[in-house]
């Protein structure tokens, strides 16, 4: 139920994340290409700079959406239901096993 609330939200936030670390490759992807090119007019600072700029805008990103999925997913009752399913299926295999939980 809270995937389905918060989906647009998310979708958007990983969309522009994804759209994001598109442009942090590219730019890596032409320094790498072009190196002999930056090289020779001494841009190596100048290309480090734009470089590290893409980074820092793609990791500020990517942590706004996670702070903002776990704020909305891992909320008091998503992270009740997570402990609740897996605490159900070990109770159900415990059950059917017993000597899982008490071995004699």
């Amino acid at each position: 139920i809270l995937m389905i609330k918060y989906k647009g939200k998310l979708h958007k936030m990983w969309r522009k994340t994804d759209d994001l670390y598109g442009d942090v490759t590219t730019v890596l992807q032409e320094n790498i290409a072009g190196v002999k090119v930056v090289k020779s007019f001494a841009k190596e600072n100048y290309e480090i700079n734009k470089f590290t700029a893409k980074v820092d805008i793609y990791l500020t990103n990517m942590l706004e959406a996670v702070i903002y999925w776990a704020r909305r997913i891992l909320s008091p009752s998503g992270i009740i239901g997570i402990i609740w399913w897996p605490g159900c299926f070990t109770l159900i295999v415990t059950k059917s096993n017993s000597n899982l939980l008490w071995p004699s």
